[in-house]
């Protein structure tokens, strides 16, 4: 049971970093902390290993989905001269959490139930879900989730296409010619035959 928690969490955490990028950071944040929370509750409502490693495998899958997603949006607003330090402030209070929850839980545990404290997880867990809906603004809007159009270079006309009737057969032949620019000096100009057999050189051609 221990060890499928941690499984789900690192196999799976491989995919929501990216899937973050394109539908934003808030979604999978607030969505992940409810997954956590339900998957938590289910552990205090049930017993058996069945159903506890279903919970710890639902539980995974949460963590999964928060925790490349805090790391993102944390790059975003942060700025690359002091990124570092905000990740570390991040971990400080992050990992402060573990050891507070810790007595926390502990403390409840003894006063009152090991169940009791276990739900006042989720319902810590849930109410943090929550909280990220409706407070957390979007740190990867639409705006940016857009992929940049290729870069053309200045004043750089389109690709020339000529059709080159063979006077022998007058049959079609559709070329594209290279951009003058980018020919090395010295050579001719380049095409490209849209048919693999090119008309003979020996015919005269016009261009249009």
């Amino acid at each position: 049971l221990a060890a499928i928690y941690p499984a789900v969490w690192g196999l799976g955490q491989l995919y929501p970093g990216g899937l973050s990028d394109r539908i934003g950071r808030r979604t999978l944040i607030a969505a992940g902390m409810l997954t956590q929370a339900a998957a938590i509750a289910w552990i205090a409502a049930t017993t058996g290993f069945a159903a506890w490693a279903a919970g710890a495998a639902v539980l995974g899958a949460g963590t999964a989905m928060v925790y490349p997603t805090l790391l993102a949006a944390i790059g975003d607003v942060a700025h690359p001269r002091w990124r570092a330090r905000a990740v570390g402030v991040y971990r400080l209070w992050r990992d402060a959490g573990f050891a507070v929850g810790a007595l926390t839980a502990g403390i409840l545990a003894d006063l009152v139930s090991i169940e009791a404290a276990i739900w006042a997880v989720a319902a810590l867990t849930a109410a943090s879900g929550i909280l990220v809906a409706v407070r957390m603004y979007e740190t990867h809007p639409p705006s940016a989730r857009q992929r940049p159009a290729p870069v053309q270079a200045a004043n750089a006309p389109p690709p020339q296409r000529a059709t080159v009737t063979s006077d022998r057969d007058r049959e079609p032949w559709i070329v594209e010619l290279v951009d003058d620019r980018v020919r090395p000096p010295g050579q001719p100009r380049r095409t490209r035959w849209s048919n693999p057999s090119p008309p003979d050189s020996t015919a005269e051609s016009s261009r249009t």
